[in-house]
């Protein structure tokens, strides 16, 4: 888990997810999910289910704990330096009640920020390089085999970019990251996971690359890019009715090839947006026949992971293969004009949308998914598919054109229960769903219940999306054999 920029409130709120799980809730008191999922946090890092690895500066956390005494977090912390291979050991204790808990939890100290280099709530471009450099450690941990999946603390955007011009946000740049790596990190990479006990099945080394190709190809399905399917120039929708969708050109070039999508899990419902940090007057431009389909089947991977509602069981679809069971409603695909445009009365941007769809129904193109009765609806006019019935959602997942359209209602319904997710990468990726919060930070005021249900939501959806990615290249192997 990085930290984040540390003038911001990702330090403390890190902290205090780890005071509530050995502690409880301070202050005002949480609601029973919250508590319920505390708790389960709890017991997966007390059997060793769960681990967790912070990387950010040790005299940021040093300097965030005095302005939150033992006192006020009902707790203490203590760095135990040589506890880890390459890294601080920082036991978290309860010392009140009759019951003693603690929670022991790894650290890297990434130490480019000193004790004059910031402020708490004074952003500067020493904090945002610092809090790019967390990231890409992250990744690279993961992409070592010394992590699962990666939980992100918020930086700012503009702040980070001051210091790097070119970057736009964490989603893109771990795009960028992974398109970047080398071949050797990426067979390095899926031999760690096929070492893993909750990773992929065993091969012997001579298979290494084919199972290196089945990964690629599989990701590359889910980006559905012109770029990686057809080095003519052809568009996507043309690609895709030639049949040459899943063919992938990894085996001569990396870049350009994996594409992401930005999802939210929240337990009222899933959203998916099919652009990201773009003005509005630009979103139109950049509904592409290609990214509609991609976002789909982006969106029906979260389907099948959540599987319905967030919360329910301690694994995804019971088991860590995946889901084995349908979700109970469809996926909403929401308009980008009023009304659904009225038949082209209000705009035409919809026509996309139909012919995305339309493709997508007619090949059953969620392989994943389409046995498990994953379905889509839409376009649907964006003022009414929020609209519950009765105490519910009306969809449990909804694909919006841009990104306040599908957030402002989500994080109206969900305030700090939202968590966002990067799908498409071989790694599951989420973060809070907020930002640094400058305003409030050094304060002791921050919320934590965002990064709560982070942790929970990597640890859960890593565990399925391993088991996918696992009878991804089982069913491959099965088929190539036969």
């Amino acid at each position: 888990m990085t930290l984040g920029d540390c003038a911001g409130i990702g330090p403390e709120i890190a902290l205090k997810v780890l005071a509530r799980l050995v502690c409880g809730r301070r202050g005002d008191a949480a609601s029973y999910e919250e508590a319920a999922l505390a708790e389960r946090v709890y017991r997966l890092l007390e059997t060793k289910k769960l681990s967790l690895a912070y990387l950010g500066s040790r005299v940021v956390l040093e300097r965030t704990l005095k302005m939150m005494p033992a006192c006020a977090l009902g707790c203490r912390f203590v760095f135990l330096d040589g506890g880890c291979e390459d890294s601080t050991v920082v036991r978290v204790i309860n010392e009140r009640g009759s019951v003693k808990r603690e929670l022991a939890i790894c650290f890297y100290d990434e130490s480019m920020v000193g004790a004059a280099d910031f402020k708490f709530g004074c952003p500067s471009v020493m904090t945002g390089k610092h809090a790019l450099a967390l990231v890409q450690r992250g990744c690279e941990l993961v992409m070592k085999g010394a992590a699962d999946a990666l939980v992100s603390c918020p930086l700012s955007k503009s702040v980070v970019a001051e210091a790097t011009p070119g970057f736009v946000g964490h989603t893109e740049y771990l795009e960028q990251f992974f398109n970047n790596v080398s071949t050797e990190v990426l067979r390095s990479f899926i031999r760690n996971m096929m070492q893993s006990e909750q990773g992929m099945v065993r091969y012997e080394a001579n298979d290494l690359d084919q199972v290196l190709a089945r990964v690629l190809a599989f990701l590359s399905y889910l980006s559905f890019s012109a770029g990686n399917v057809d080095n003519a120039g052809n568009n996507g929708k043309e690609v895709a009715k030639s049949g040459e969708v899943s063919k992938t050109g990894w085996e001569r070039e990396y870049g350009n090839a994996i594409k992401v999508s930005m999802g939210f899990v929240a337990p009222e419902f899933n959203v998916l947006l099919m652009t990201r940090h773009l003005p509005l007057r630009d979103v139109a431009n950049f509904l592409t026949f290609e990214t509609v389909v991609r976002t789909l089947r982006h969106a029906s991977l979260l389907a099948y992971l959540t599987g319905g509602e967030f919360m329910d069981g301690e694994l995804i679809g019971g088991g860590e293969n995946g889901n084995s069971e349908a979700p109970s409603l469809p996926i909403g695909v929401l308009a980008l004009n009023p009304h659904g445009g009225e038949g082209g009365l209000l705009g035409s941007e919809e026509t996309v949308l139909c012919e995305a769809l339309a493709y997508v129904r007619s090949h059953r193109d969620i392989r994943y998914a389409s046995e498990c009765g994953v379905k889509f609806e839409g376009p649907l006019a964006a003022d009414t598919a929020f609209v519950k019935v009765g105490t519910k959602a009306r969809y449990q997942n909804i694909v919006a054109c841009y990104h306040d359209q599908g957030l402002i209602p989500l994080k109206t319904m969900a305030g700090m229960k939202a968590i966002n997710v990067t799908l498409g990468l071989p790694f599951i990726r989420t973060s809070v769903d907020h930002g640094t919060a400058f305003s409030l930070a050094g304060k002791n005021e921050a919320d934590e219940t965002s990064l709560l249900y982070a942790i929970y939501g990597a640890w859960r959806l890593q565990r399925g999306y391993g088991g996918l990615l696992r009878a991804q290249i089982q069913s491959q192997s099965q088929s190539q054999s036969a």
